[in-house]
């Protein structure tokens, strides 16, 4: 609460005397032929002298304009580390000779996106965009039995041919392609709408984790899309003895940290 003394000797207007936060700031109106303003939040009572009939005031409590020092955001903005976030896609192999063909796990790179959180240290509301370009994915490995990523599975050939059949059958779009993850959380469940180059969006509900990381906020989890739904043709092996499972897996640990001032 703030008390001021203002004096009522000004013509349409009130001349600030200085601040009396204390008790004693109404004894000292009757004396001045001031006014006492008491501020608390964002409203504001005036009081005045005391009169036969005692002190007046106004019957109703005015709502005061906010200075710039009093206003706190109500969310924070925040922007995509790049360095520090990874997004996998685990495809798996199925069919007669699924055997003899591999899963793979393929990395986003080259992310970048922003996000809003709540302030005072709430991590159960926010949202966040993040874009995933498609020159940016690569083949890190063969996934084994033990979910451990072989980075020598695979020769140079064969990595270009995944990378190709993902721009061609799964895609339909060129490197230069733009995958849209756009993502609403409200309490511990966040809808995730993924929007492929094609524009046939996909919408999943996940439970993601989302915890505070010094100054910045971490967000993980994973979740499963079906390639038909985004459009996707049927990606076979050679001569079709092999095809890759229409639910693929896609797991995220991403950072964001406070935008930096204009």
């Amino acid at each position: 609460m703030h008390a001021f003394a203002c004096s009522t000797r000004l013509s349409r207007g009130l001349r600030a005397l200085g601040t009396r936060a204390r008790p004693g700031a109404q004894e000292e109106l009757t004396q001045n032929g001031d006014v006492l303003v008491v501020a608390i939040g964002d409203r504001v009572m005036v009081q005045g002298p005391a009169r036969l009939l005692g002190p007046w005031e106004l019957r109703k409590a005015m709502e005061r304009t906010h200075t710039a020092a009093e206003y706190t955001r109500a969310v924070t903005d925040l922007v995509l580390d790049p360095a520090r976030s990874r997004v996998r896609i685990h495809t798996y192999a199925e069919g007669l000779f699924a055997r003899l063909a591999h899963d793979l796990e393929l990395t986003c790179g080259g992310l970048s996106g922003r996000a809003t959180a709540a302030t005072g240290g709430r991590t159960d509301a926010g949202s966040a965009t993040i874009e995933a370009p498609l020159r940016g994915l690569a083949v890190a490995g063969v996934v084994g039995r033990d979910g451990r990523v072989d980075d020598r599975g695979l020769n140079p050939t064969e990595r270009r041919d995944c990378i190709a059949k993902m721009y061609t059958d799964v895609f339909h779009a060129r490197p230069d392609a733009m995958v849209l993850v756009q993502v609403q959380r409200d309490g511990a469940s966040a809808r995730v709408r993924i929007v492929p180059p094609n524009g046939k969006a996909v919408e999943v509900v996940i439970r993601p984790e989302v915890v505070p990381d010094g100054g910045d906020l971490r967000a993980s989890g994973s979740f499963e899309v079906s390639l038909m739904a985004i459009g996707s043709d049927v990606v076979k092996g050679p001569m079709g003895a092999f095809r890759v499972k229409d639910l693929v897996k896609v797991s995220f640990d991403v950072v964001f940290a406070p935008a930096q001032p204009a």
